[in-house]
C-alpha cells in the first residue's frame, strides 16, 4: 500500500532478533534479491526504497554493522549514502548491545562521513573520514581521529591483510602473529 509513497525523512529502530516465518523472510529475500535472512537488514532497504530521491535516513542498529560479515553486503548498498555515524555505546545498564546511528542523504554522493559519539548527553565530532578508506580497512570507521586512521593505513600498505580478516575470520590471530612476526 506505500509503493507509489515516497518520504523525505524516514527515523527508525528496525527489529532485531525477531523471529520471522520463514516463508516471510523468503519472500523479502525474494522481493530485495539480497542473500540475507536478517529481518533488519530488509527493513533498511524497505526504508531506501521508500525514501525520496532527495531524502534522509536515520537509523539506529547494533554496533555490528559497522564491521561484521552479516552485515558486509548492506553495508556496501548504503555506504556511498552515509553522511554521519554516530556510536551510542550502551544505552543502558540494562541492555547490553551496542548500538550506532546512521544518516544516510540520498540526495548526494558525498565522498566522507561525519564519525561522531554519543555520550552523557553529549554529541563529539571525532573526525571527518574519506570513504574511500572502506575500501583498504573493510569496515566502517568511527571514533577514530585522523591521526589513527593515517597510521593504519601506513600499516596495511605495508601488509596484505583488511581489518576485517582479523574480524571475520577465526584465522584474524594467526594474521596478526605472522604481522607481528614480519
Amino acid at each position: 500500500q506505500f509503493d507509489n509513497l515516497k518520504f523525505d525523512l524516514i527515523i527508525g529502530d528496525p527489529l532485531y532478533s525477531v523471529k520471522i516465518p520463514i516463508d516471510e523472510l523468503e519472500f523479502y529475500s525474494d522481493k530485495y534479491n539480497f542473500d540475507t535472512y536478517e529481518i533488519n537488514i530488509f527493513y533498511i532497504l524497505r526504508c531506501f526504497e521508500l525514501c525520496s530521491e532527495n531524502g534522509v535516513i536515520g537509523l539506529t542498529l547494533p554496533k555490528s554493522f559497522k564491521y561484521t560479515a552479516k552485515y558486509e553486503g548492506i553495508r556496501n548498498f548504503t555506504f556511498k549514502y552515509l553522511t554521519s555515524l554516530c556510536d551510542y555505546g550502551e544505552v543502558s545498564k540494562e541492555i547490553k548491545l551496542e548500538y550506532c546511528g546512521c544518516i544516510w542523504s540520498l540526495k548526494d554522493n558525498i565522498d566522507e562521513y561525519d564519525s561522531l559519539e554519543f555520550n552523557n548527553h553529549t554529541l563529539s565530532i571525532y573526525s571527518r573520514i574519506k570513504k574511500e578508506v572502506l575500501n583498504s580497512f573493510g569496515i566502517i570507521l568511527n571514533k577514530v581521529d585522523l591521526n589513527k586512521v593515517h597510521n593504519g593505513l601506513e600499516i596495511l600498505n605495508n601488509h596484505t591483510h583488511r581489518i576485517s580478516d582479523f574480524i571475520n575470520h577465526h584465522s584474524g590471530l594467526s594474521i596478526g602473529k605472522q604481522i607481528i612476526s614480519e
